[in-house]
């Protein structure tokens, strides 16, 4: 008898651990629980009665327990709620907004380069993908921690039968919600479910859509280079095969001289083709060559038109007038090309560039002004002196005249101009000059004498043009060529010295120009062209309107979500307290239907029970309800 009390005392748990009985057992005053208030003098049955004992042996205290007894995480602190929502919310928020501001920032570092390496383009898919792919996850975790907040608010609202109530315990998961939709009849339900599937196939078609507002091409406005053989103008020479029907280069020298004149002024009109630009707009090095880009590029801007031989203000406030000199440049920029058995061909702007300035002084015609006299009169200055004319072409016409024997060297020339009238003739002076390569490095790089002596003077070089005063095909011939109003170069300066500078080097900037495009080419050291891509933001307007949508209807859903949630308890759904939360629910389940699907459960849990998430003591609890009965704990109920 004694061994059966002693065995009804003790009990061996595994791991050897002794189990007292509840009568003997002596509870520790410092012990984490349940706070007891019972008198010291009580015996210790009667304490029992009010404390939960790990024995589970509860039956005969169950009733008294559920009203004196309270854990800490049993009450609701709606405020430390509300606050620790928020912070979750925002760290979720914060992550969005990183992946957002990265992928904003990987378009606009890549999109700010005008060429790009190929070996870039799957840096930069890779860049992009990533933070894309991340971006979605965090977007889909972050709408599926707000519906797991928002259950408990849906389950406030009313009594559930049991396999609604287990669909939306788990409609964060996007098939059970979307099962959630076609299963309830409540339209509260309906909006949620339609509201989150919206947000997440909408999020989702949002960052696909941005990957069709960039594209990835071929460079075609700027290229990538890298030291090597390029292919550059031979520019020690004027060439005139484009011009001319006969080699250039003949024994007779004096039929090599008029070819270069003849091809120089021809080229100086074949470059009036050449669109023109401010000096400010001059192509960067690797700047693709486009002929429908300017070619030439103009220092100022022109003076104002005037009838009475006074200028304007230019662009730069300087007031000039017909007696003050006026300069007038155009620089052109030499092309680089890779060589002709290379792979890949391109041609690119280099850092190289020469300039062509002319200075012009303009003085009134006094006497033959009309174009009709071989002999004018013009006051230079305090003196009057006269001018003798090589043809008498009339008006509506310039006469630009050239002395090759005494207005010339290798990079000068002075060229004269008539202009007449019947009421206003003018008669210029020009100094036209032709400067050094800038960053010629190379002897290839370096213009000949043979071209730059025939650039200058362009405009009035003549070659083998016919003459009306029978001059002979000689080497010093006095050099002229008329050009009527209607042209470019026969416009009238009306005794604008910037004018008529301009109509000079524009026609010797031509003569580079059109010469360096025509020229045979040679091989040098430089930089040469390869493959490039660029990514091209089609709309950037479609990148704002996207990463904003995205970081702002993510922030107002997180606001609304924890606004809502927080009007009821927020339990954490993992697996112990979810099953801790539905065991009373499950109580008259078997255990055989641990393997069942949980509409079956719901079929064994039988069709007159409901549950509702309510207030219960000091937070919340489901309540079960069997036929609208609400049903309390009872014995058999274990503490949750």
């Amino acid at each position: 008898m004694a061994t059966s009390d002693s065995a009804s005392q003790k009990a061996i748990l595994p791991f050897g651990i002794e189990l007292q009985p509840v009568a003997t057992r002596r509870v520790p005053a410092a012990t984490k629980g349940p706070t007891v208030t019972s008198s010291t003098t009580e015996p210790l049955e009667a304490s029992a009665a009010t404390t939960r004992q790990d024995t589970g042996d509860s039956r005969s205290t169950g009733l008294s327990q559920a009203s004196t007894v309270s854990y800490a995480y049993e009450s609701f602190d709606r405020r430390s709620q509300l606050r620790r929502l928020l912070l979750r919310s925002l760290a979720r928020w914060l992550v969005t907004v990183v992946l957002c501001a990265s992928i904003y920032g990987v378009l606009l570092a890549y999109s700010a380069h005008d060429a790009l390496p190929q070996r870039k383009k799957l840096e930069f898919n890779t860049l992009v993908i990533a933070l894309t792919i991340a971006l979605s996850l965090n977007i889909t975790s972050s709408l599926k921690a707000n519906a797991m907040d928002l259950q408990w608010w849906l389950l406030s609202l009313r009594r559930y039968k049991p396999r609604e109530a287990d669909l939306i315990m788990a409609s964060e998961h996007f098939t059970t919600m979307l099962q959630l939709g076609w299963t309830t009849r409540h339209t509260l339900i309906q909006i949620f479910v339609v509201v989150f599937v919206t947000m997440n196939i909408g999020s989702q078609v949002a960052l696909a859509l941005l990957g069709i507002t960039y594209n990835i091409n071929p460079a075609n406005k700027f290229a990538i280079t890298r030291p090597g053989l390029v292919s550059i103008a031979d520019l020690s020479d004027i060439q005139g095969t484009k011009v001319l029907s006969t080699p250039q280069k003949r024994q007779n020298l004096t039929e090599d001289v008029n070819s270069r004149r003849y091809s120089a002024n021809v080229f100086g009109q074949v470059g009036l083709g050449f669109d023109e630009a401010s000096v400010d707009l001059l192509p960067r090095p690797g700047t693709l060559y486009n002929p429908d880009l300017p070619q030439v590029y103009y220092s100022t801007s022109l003076p104002a038109d005037s009838n009475d031989g006074s200028s304007g203000s230019s662009n730069n406030t300087t007031q000039e007038t017909d007696v003050d000199p006026n300069a007038y440049s155009y620089t052109y920029v030499f092309f680089e090309s890779t060589l002709a058995n290379a792979s890949y061909s391109n041609t690119m702007a280099s850092n190289r560039s020469v300039t062509v300035t002319a200075s012009c002084e303009s003085f009134s015609v006094l006497v033959g002004g009309n174009g009709l006299s071989l002999n004018i009169t013009v006051r230079l200055g305090a003196a009057d002196e006269e001018a003798y004319l090589p043809v008498a072409n009339g008006g509506s016409q310039i006469l630009y005249l050239h002395d090759p024997a005494s207005q010339a060297n290798d990079t000068w020339s002075e060229v004269n101009a008539f202009e007449p009238s019947d009421t206003s003739p003018w008669y210029y002076v020009c100094q036209v000059a032709v400067g050094n390569v800038t960053n010629a490095v190379l002897p290839q790089h370096v213009m000949g004498t043979n071209f730059t002596r025939y650039v200058p003077p362009a405009i009035a070089l003549q070659g083998y043009g016919s003459s009306a005063d029978g001059l002979t095909n000689a080497t010093t011939n006095y050099q002229f060529q008329s050009y009527p109003a209607q042209t470019y170069f026969g416009q009238p300066a009306r005794g604008s010295g910037a004018r008529m500078a301009a109509l000079v080097s524009r026609c010797a900037a031509n003569a580079v120009a059109a010469s360096a495009l025509s020229n045979t080419n040679i091989d040098a050291p430089g930089m040469t062209p390869q493959r490039a891509i660029q990514l091209e933001i089609t709309k950037w307007r479609y990148v704002h309107i996207i990463v904003g949508l995205t970081v702002g209807v993510q922030l107002l859903i997180h606001l609304g979500a924890v606004l809502v949630a927080n009007r009821v308890q927020v339990r954490e759904q993992r697996g112990l307290s979810t099953a801790s939360l539905l065991r009373p629910l499950l109580a008259g389940v078997g255990d055989r239907a641990r393997m069942a699907m949980g509409k079956q459960i719901a079929k064994l849990i039988g069709k007159g029970v409901t549950v509702r998430y309510e207030p219960v003591g000091a937070g919340f609890d489901l309540c079960i309800y069997r036929d609208g009965t609400c049903e309390r704990f009872t014995p058999d109920t274990l503490d949750r």
